[in-house]
């Protein structure tokens, strides 16, 4: 299963295929979803509609793909529990383990013939069809609604054009007044943060000569003359033409291959408090994918489960953090590739392998999906390595996809960091040999 296999299905047609599965009359579930955010968000989506049927629960996160000797280990462990799988792919076959109740999976392929397994639908609907699955067989309110649209949105954009279920699930949370188009800025904390701070520390998006640039920010806010007194106000508090003078100073600065990723379409979640980062779909968008990179799933799942309180402060705190780390190791990378104070090496004409820099390890994966992006690097995959890990950050999803497959064939244990990227750790000799081979496999498509 590709993360991108097509099979856009209409809401009706997923709500005849949940009433296919027989009434679920076990009292404990085990959630395993992979750390994508629409595969997060629909475990957080299931669990809620759980508990509003005063059964139990537990959640588990899993890598896209797992060996058949895994969910034989998983089902030993939870021999009481209805396992759901969301968003993972089972690899291998074998004799499975006596269970009690049916194994679903949603939005994962397994060659396993067994009747007790059931998959069902397709990556690309994820969130309609979990929401179909929960009205279905648990009990649903406008919060899971609100969790599937925003699940559709993380996966596809704002502006993505989305059609059936996909489509209907926006529209209707639109018409139930869970959530409003908008347009301006899509800049992390822009109702939040100080508009010094939503420039500096932006990295979803990076905006070169911008994002962690000292100088320039400050210039912006001067040039645009937005008084001592309102510099503390977040842009969304700025009025009309302090905001349109911002505007002015910005869009000049960027490729306008860049203008619509920093301006452009965006949606506010209409039940989030207006001055919290969970307002905006642009924010939230920044929030998953930082707890993604730093492996901080369980709090983003919480926060989404209801905790607007300690799990949200850990973290807001842990997104700054990772700000300042990736904007520092950006810095570094390209100050030492300027003073030619580093041997990048090529193990072909599209992968280059970056010796250790001392950038923090969590902070490596999004440092490496902006060098490629933004060109600071010239090729299609990067290898950057510190003293006991291994990062790779392949741009193109689906080849990635494969890369996942191919150190699953060779028995390397990983963890995904983004959609384009993973990381190896405590890695021996041997282990990175191999990654390398797997990434030159990847790229010649085997």
């Amino acid at each position: 299963m590709s993360p991108e296999s097509s099979n856009p299905e209409s809401l009706a047609e997923l709500q005849t295929a949940c009433k296919t599965i027989s009434e679920l009359t076990s009292t404990q579930f085990t959630i395993v979803c992979s750390p994508y955010p629409e595969m997060m968000l629909s475990g957080a989506l299931l669990c809620k509609a759980i508990m509003r049927t005063k059964r139990l629960f537990q959640v588990q996160y899993s890598e896209p793909i797992i060996p058949f000797t895994k969910l034989n280990a998983m089902l030993e462990k939870h021999p009481n529990s209805t396992m759901i799988f969301i968003g993972v792919n089972i690899e291998g076959k074998g004799q499975l383990y006596p269970v009690k109740h049916p194994i679903l999976m949603m939005a994962g392929e397994t060659k396993s013939r067994s009747s007790k397994i059931i998959k069902l639908g397709f990556h690309d609907s994820i969130s309609a069809l979990t929401y179909s699955f929960a009205q279905t067989h648990f009990r649903t309110t406008n919060e899971e609604l609100t969790l599937a649209a925003i699940g559709t949105l993380l996966q596809y954009g704002s502006s993505h054009q989305k059609k059936g279920a996909n489509l209907e699930i926006i529209q209707q949370a639109i018409e139930k007044k869970l959530l409003q188009n908008t347009k301006g800025f899509r800049l992390f904390g822009k109702n939040s943060l100080p508009i010094y701070d939503s420039l500096f520390y932006s990295i979803h998006p990076y905006i070169p000569r911008i994002s962690g640039n000292e100088e320039a920010c400050n210039e912006i806010v001067e040039r645009a003359e937005i008084p001592l007194s309102k510099r503390n106000f977040s842009l969304d508090a700025l009025s009309s033409s302090y905001a349109q003078a911002m505007t002015q100073q910005i869009v000049p600065r960027i490729d306008s291959m860049m203008t619509s990723s920093i301006l452009g379409p965006d949606f506010l979640l209409l039940r989030e408090d207006s001055d919290t980062p969970l307002r905006y779909l642009s924010s939230v968008n920044a929030l998953v994918n930082t707890s993604w990179a730093r492996r901080k799933i369980g709090d983003s799942f919480a926060v989404w489960l209801g905790d607007r309180a300690r799990s949200l402060r850990n973290l807001l705190d842990s997104h700054m953090i990772h700000c300042r780390n990736v904007l520092a190791g950006v810095r570094l990378l390209k100050s030492r590739l300027e003073s030619l104070d580093v041997k990048i090496e090529s193990l072909n004409e599209r992968i280059v392998i970056i010796p250790p820099l001392g950038i923090h390890i969590e902070s490596l994966s999004d440092v490496g999906i902006i060098a490629l992006t933004h060109k600071i690097i010239e090729a299609d995959t990067a290898i950057l390595q510190s003293e006991n890990s291994i990062d790779v950050v392949n741009l193109d999803q689906d080849s990635f996809f494969l890369l996942l497959k191919i150190l699953s064939d060779f028995g390397i244990n990983y963890i995904t960091t983004s959609r384009k990227s993973l990381r190896v750790v405590e890695t021996s000799k041997q282990d990175r040999q191999t990654v390398l081979n797997a990434v030159t496999k990847m790229t010649k498509g085997e």
